[in-house]
Parts: C-alpha cells; sequence; structure tokens
C-alpha cells in the first residue's frame, strides 16, 4: 500500500461449528474502511538557511567572550505538524550550540523541543540557530560537519505528520 490508498478490510466472524448451544449468535459481517494517509512536506517557514556566514578565523572564534553565529538557521515545519524536536547528531564538535530563537531574538525558553515552528511575526514563530560556542578551540584549515536531526513532536498526532 502507498500513501494516499484505501484499504477496505471485512472480517466475517463465524461461530465455530461445535458451538451446539441454542444461544449461539449467527456469524457477523464487520467492515472498515482504513485510509493510508499522505505525509504533510517539510516547508521552508522563512528563517532557514543552509549556507553559513564562513570561512571563520579560528583565532577570531577563540578569542570570542561570547558566541558566534555560524549563519545556519533551522526554520521548517508541515502544516500537519509545526511543533519540532531539533537536535546535533553523530558527535558534534564542542564548540557548537544549537539556540532557540523567537523571531530575531533569542528566546526565554531555550530547550530545544517542542518549537513551534511558524511563519511571519508572532509568539509561535521560532526557530534554531547555530553558534560556535564562546572561546571556540577551532583547528585551522578544518572543515566542521554537523547534522541537524528535525524531529516532528511526539504531541503531533495528525496520520500526515512528516517522517524526520
Amino acid at each position: 500500500m502507498t500513501q494516499g490508498d484505501v484499504l477496505d478490510l471485512t472480517i466475517v466472524a463465524t461461530p465455530n461449528s461445535s458451538c451446539a448451544d441454542a444461544r449461539t449468535p449467527a456469524p457477523l459481517t464487520v467492515s472498515w474502511n482504513l485510509t493510508i494517509a499522505t505525509a504533510a512536506t517539510w516547508t521552508n517557514q522563512g528563517s532557514d538557511d543552509a549556507v553559513s556566514d564562513g570561512p571563520f578565523s579560528p583565532l577570531v572564534l577563540a578569542a570570542a567572550g561570547s558566541r558566534s553565529a555560524a549563519g545556519l538557521a533551522f526554520h521548517q515545519s508541515s502544516t500537519a505538524c509545526r511543533q519540532i524536536d531539533v537536535e546535533l547528531v553523530n558527535s558534534p564538535p564542542s564548540y557548537v550550540e544549537l539556540v532557540r530563537y523567537q523571531g530575531n531574538s533569542a528566546s526565554t525558553t531555550t530547550g530545544l523541543s517542542n518549537i513551534t515552528m511558524d511563519s511571519g511575526a508572532g509568539t509561535n514563530n521560532h526557530h534554531a540557530r547555530l553558534f560556535f560556542t564562546a572561546n571556540a578551540g577551532v583547528t585551522a584549515g578544518s572543515t566542521v560537519n554537523v547534522t541537524l536531526v528535525a524531529t516532528p513532536n511526539s504531541s503531533c498526532t495528525a496520520a500526515a505528520t512528516p517522517a524526520p
């Protein structure tokens, strides 16, 4: 079966012939239609940026007393689910971090789960941005590889909720 298909399912329950009691019911037929949902697509909500501000100076990053923006942001969701959990996976370097944002400012809510990612202005316009930590110990000439996984939050119960 594929997404969008409808499965017509019919079950017939018949008492076994060994049921000799006069109260044995007649066979019962029950039918259902099961729809296989079409997953909603991930949609850029407006602050998503897949190109960094690099190259970065290791001397500047090491001397920075506060975090430095990498120029990367994740701001995607679907119409089926706006609540998104994000995390860096595959052993990210200790000198990078994700920060939750609301609009153009760091959010007062710092958790990276259940981030409501809507577009436009307002209280639900959250996203995550990638930063180098303060005094980041980056080696000159290195390439930093990071992998972000976005997963619809467990509160998303619509059948069309997209896969991570």
